[in-house]
Formats: structure tokens, C-alpha cells, sequence
């Protein structure tokens, strides 16, 4: 009998709020989670645009550990009091810069200092600052996980993280994954994408003809996936399914996409071709939709060229014009997006969205969110290096 991939468990940590239920009642409502906030370079402050958890303050000692194992409480609630389930669980980790920001915090103003803290200063294991997230949440909670992956494949890692788990699931190599996706605001991230000349002066501005470029956010996200026996009375249980996934790339340039839209049209298609659905039967679309000038006037292509005159009725909208560009972690950020659409019934809006370009000439639920019909979902998820992902989700028993 053949197993449907459930997510079973959600929860998003993020500038929208820390709780699902308020993160999906801002989500329908446009919710601009983006402000202005000064950060520290080099020992001046300087304003950067940006969507930052407030509930996590910027001089908290181990905040991505702390997010990152919220939203794993959150969504897996058994964690720590379970941790011999006789079920073979894997951990896989999305991230783009992991543990950087810890590593920027302690290691840089201090290159003398012990390579292990504590809150009280004395050596401790737990806050080791070349320990990445997943060895954090292993160590946190030994005996819960089979295996565990870290998926560091830019701004497409937590769409590959979803692929990847679903094939492990579905081989029977796992029963059930936990998913992570983590990343918090850093000095790296700033610099690095300031100096290729694409963070926002203003507003993130996805699809809209005056757009100048993303805001950096940041933030947790999880799903918990199950195998689940097609027909069988559990699968009532699930919130949504993993229906369809892939993983391409491009190899265009390295920060630039194929004008044609070539890797991000492959990545829908065998999405589409995995889920044995046809473009007919999506109903809402998730867009990569950074705000920059190259994104998403190639993305819009990509639709258009992979649904044909359907594109034109598909609503498609960036939750990023909301919730920042939460590099690594977005596609699992935005998967917990599009299953709470599902659950709920809406479409999310593209807010900022002023006036219409030439170039992106789709529907972009403009501003505020929408009631829709929605059975399948797809989400898009594009990085540096050419990392092309897409994801299909489709309605759950809930």
C-alpha cells in the first residue's frame, strides 16, 4: 500500500508572531511584519529594512538555537518526553547561515574567549560556537532521531529539506521527520547582500512596477511529516500532504536566475509530474517573489510558461512582502504558509503592491488576503547558485 506524505504538525516563529493562530490570522490580513531597525556594523548603527522576532530580542544569547527548537516544540510537542517512540524519526535542518550569528556575537569582538559558554560563563557543551543547529537539537534531545540532515543550499534549502525528507519517508528509510528551518538577522547577511546593491531602500515591494529589492527577515518555522497508509483511517489525521517535489539546477550565474526562467520552470514541472497533477488542478501559488527587479519578472515568466493562459487565473502572492526574506528558512517558512492556506481556505496577499509592470502581469492577491477554493498548492523556492525547488501541498482531512 503506498504512503502519502501528512504533515501532522506546524508552527512559525516569525515577525507576524510566535503562535500559528496569530501568524495565520496577520497572514490573511497583510500584516506588514517589515521595519526599520538599527543594526551594529563595524561599530556604527546603521538602518537596515528588516522583519525581526521581537519575542527574541537581538542580544539573546542563543536565539537560534532557542527559535529553532520553539518551533520544534511547537509542532512536535513530544519532543523531550518521548524519546523511545520505536518509530525511526529524521531531523532535517534549513538554514543558510546556521549558527553564524552566535559565532559573530561571541568569537569576533573576543577571539581569546573559551570556545564554550554558558549563561553563567562556565564551559558548557550546549552553547559550543562551532555547534550547528541540528547537533544542538540532538544533543538537546537524545534518543528521538534516526538520522539527521543540515540542507544548506541557499534560499531553495527549505524546499529541499521537504524533498528530501519525503523521499526518505516514502523509501521507508524514516517513518516520520521533524523539519526546521532557521535563520536569523547577521552582520554576514547585511553586508553580503548590500554589497550586490538588492536590499530595499523603502518597502518590499514584490511584482510591483517601482520595486527596488528584498528586506532581510528572520525567523523559525516547522512542519512534522508522517507516512501515512493511502486509505488508511489515520490519514484523516494530517493537516495537508506533501504531494509533489523537486529539486533542480540551473547553473546560470551565481546570484542572477536564467532570464528565461529555464531552472525555475524545470523545478515546477517535475513538481507537477511527482504529485501526477496537471497545471489545471493548482490552485494558488507561493512565489519565490523577493522584490527584486530580476526575480520576479523571470518567475512570472516561469508561471506563465508552465500553466499557459491558466497563469492568468491562478492567484500568486509573496508572503515575503510581509514576512522579510527568511533566506534558508523560507521554504519551510512558506510551507507552513501554504498549509495553513489550505487549512483556513484563503489566498495570502502580495502586500505593498501599488502599481502593475509590464513584465509581472499575474494575479498578486494585491494587499489583502482572500477567501479561495483551494485543493493543490504549489510553492517556489529559488537560491544562489542556481537551486531551484518546488513544492506541492495539497488539502488535508482538517
Amino acid at each position: 500500500m503506498s504512503k502519502r506524505i501528512g504533515v501532522t504538525g506546524v508552527s512559525a516563529i516569525t515577525s507576524l508572531g510566535s503562535d500559528i493562530d496569530l501568524f495565520t490570522e496577520r497572514l490573511k490580513a497583510g500584516y506588514n511584519g517589515i521595519r526599520t531597525a538599527g543594526v551594529t556594523i563595524g561599530g556604527s548603527e546603521v538602518d537596515v529594512l528588516c522583519a525581526e522576532v521581537g519575542e527574541y530580542p537581538r542580544g539573546m544569547r542563543d536565539r537560534v538555537y532557542k527559535m529553532a527548537e520553539d518551533a520544534a516544540l511547537q509542532a512536535a510537542p513530544w519532543l523531550g518526553r518521548e524519546p523511545e517512540r520505536g518509530v525511526k524519526v529524521g531531523l532535517f535542518i534549513a538554514t543558510a547561515t546556521g549558527s553564524i550569528p552566535f559565532y559573530e556575537r561571541h568569537f569576533i569582538p573576543d577571539p581569546e574567549a573559551s570556545r564554550l559558554y554558558s549563561d553563567e560563563g562556565t564551559e558548557s557543551p550546549r552553547y559550543s560556537i562551532i555547534r550547528g543547529i541540528g547537533e544542538y537539537m540532538t544533543e538537546s534531545y537524545k534518543g528521538c532521531f534516526a538520522k539527521t540532515m543540515t540542507v544548506t543550499s541557499a534560499c531553495a534549502s527549505g524546499n529541499i529539506a521537504i524533498s528530501v525528507a519525503s523521499q526518505y519517508i516514502r523509501a521507508g528509510i524514516l517513518e516520520e521527520a521533524l523539519l526546521i528551518g532557521v535563520d536569523v538577522l547577521s552582520v554576514y547577511d547585511i553586508l553580503g547582500f548590500r554589497s550586490l546593491g538588492i536590499l530595499s531602500s523603502g518597502a518590499c515591494r514584490p511584482f510591483d512596477a517601482s520595486r527596488d529589492g528584498i528586506a532581510l527577515g528572520e525567523g523559525a518555522a516547522a512542519l512534522y511529516l508522517k507516512g501515512i497508509n493511502a486509505r488508511s483511517a489515520g490519514e484523516e489525521e494530517a493537516y495537508a500532504y506533501v504531494a509533489g517535489t523537486s529539486i533542480s539546477n540551473e547553473a546560470n550565474q551565481f546570484v542572477t536566475p536564467d532570464p528565461e526562467g529555464k531552472g525555475a520552470i524545470r523545478a515546477m514541472n517535475m513538481a507537477l509530474r511527482d504529485a501526477r497533477l496537471s497545471p489545471e488542478q493548482i490552485h494558488y501559488i507561493n512565489a519565490h517573489g523577493t522584490g527584486t527587479a530580476l526575480n520576479d519578472s523571470m518567475e512570472t515568466l516561469a508561471i506563465h510558461r508552465v500553466f499557459g493562459d491558466k497563469a492568468y487565473d491562478i492567484p500568486v502572492s509573496s508572503s515575503k512582502s510581509m514576512l522579510g526574506h527568511t533566506r534558508g528558512a523560507s521554504g519551510i517558512v512558506e510551507a507552513v504558509v501554504c498549509v495553513q492556506a489550505l487549512r483556513h481556505q484563503f489566498a495570502p496577499p502580495t502586500i505593498n503592491y501599488r502599481q502593475a509592470d509590464e513584465a509581472c502581469y499575474l494575479d498578486y492577491v494585491p494587499n489583502r488576503g482572500r477567501d479561495c477554493k483551494l485543493v493543490h498548492v504549489m510553492s517556489n523556492s529559488f537560491g544562489f547558485g542556481g537551486h531551484c525547488s518546488s513544492v506541492i501541498l495539497s488539502r488535508g482531512g482538517h
